[in-house]
């Protein structure tokens, strides 16, 4: 930051206002502790032509890929960057124009290489999205090498609330925590992702990526709040709980997947609050491998 900059700054600040700096991608995160066990993880985001998996398509796949220390959660070196358009079966659509600003000319003719992709994700340990439900089911129907390796969500395992955010989605996010960047571009997204990771997060001071990690290597269940009255609804959502249409032998009725050790207080919260039956409730495991997947709509 240059003198004149900082000065400006300061100036700023002294008369109340607040400074938001525009996001620059790093390099690099910071030095990982000397003999710490490094692994390789992969961040990512896509944009498509809709909210439906089987009918739409990924026109835009972002991701980067950084080494983190398994023990911290700190991340480290930027190890690649991956930015590829893809033209879809169908136009898009003005609306999804507006949203993302691709437009059918831009992707015509554009393709992602399976083998590229499988290149870019060697060595992953981990992939994480900031809403792994929505990126995991539309990058397996097209790339088949994301079905090989875990997932995290930073969307949903990181408790952005408790850590004093009021939203959690990634604007909200950036600008509670003081930089601001073009959302609806895959790219921009992950690299405001992995700022977010490897920030302390403001109550309890861990870092964003090692908070994520803390709860995704936990064993986690899926619960079914089978017949569950019309009138919990909202207290449902409001509790993170989706709504599974019945689908593929599904149950249709409001789920959320929960660490087997919360599992006690979730079943009482659905009894107590939402008078579920506790016979008709429904928990199943959810294995690693199948988390935020199309594979784990029933475990």
């Amino acid at each position: 930051m240059s003198d004149d900059i900082a000065a400006a700054r300061a100036l700023l600040e002294a008369q109340g206002c607040r400074v938001i700096d525009r996001l620059e991608p790093r390099a690099s995160y910071g030095d990982l502790d000397s003999g710490e066990e490094v692994g390789q993880l992969v961040l990512i985001d896509s944009e498509t032509t809709g909210l439906e998996v089987e009918a739409d398509e990924v026109i835009q796949l972002a991701m980067v890929k950084l080494e983190y220390g398994r023990s911290t959660g700190r991340l480290g070196r930027v190890l690649g960057t991956f930015d590829r358009l893809r033209q879809p079966s169908r136009p898009i659509t003005l609306e999804i124009t507006k949203l993302t600003g691709i437009t059918n000319e831009m992707v015509a003719g554009h393709r992602i290489d399976d083998q590229e992709v499988a290149a870019f994700l060697g060595g992953a340990a981990l992939v994480v999205a900031h809403n792994a439900s929505f990126d995991r089911p539309f990058t397996e129907k097209h790339w088949p090498v994301f079905t090989d390796v875990g997932w995290a969500c930073s969307l949903t395992e990181i408790d952005w609330r408790s850590e004093g955010f009021e939203g959690s989605k990634l604007g909200h996010l950036g600008l509670a925590s003081g930089f601001w960047f073009a959302g609806h571009n895959a790219l921009n997204d992950v690299w405001a992702l992995a700022e977010l990771l490897a920030r302390p997060l403001p109550v309890t001071g861990d870092l964003g990526l090692a908070a994520l990690l803390s709860h995704a290597r936990q064993p986690v269940c899926r619960v079914w709040a089978v017949d569950a009255p019309y009138e919990a609804r909202l207290m449902l959502k409001a509790r993170g709980y989706r709504w599974s249409p019945g689908e593929k032998g599904a149950p249709r009725c409001w789920f959320k997947d929960v660490p087997r050790v919360d599992l006690e207080v979730e079943e009482l919260f659905l009894v107590d609050e939402c008078l579920a039956p506790a016979a008709s409730m429904r928990v199943v495991a959810v294995p690693p491998r199948n988390r935020y997947s199309a594979r784990a709509i029933v475990g």
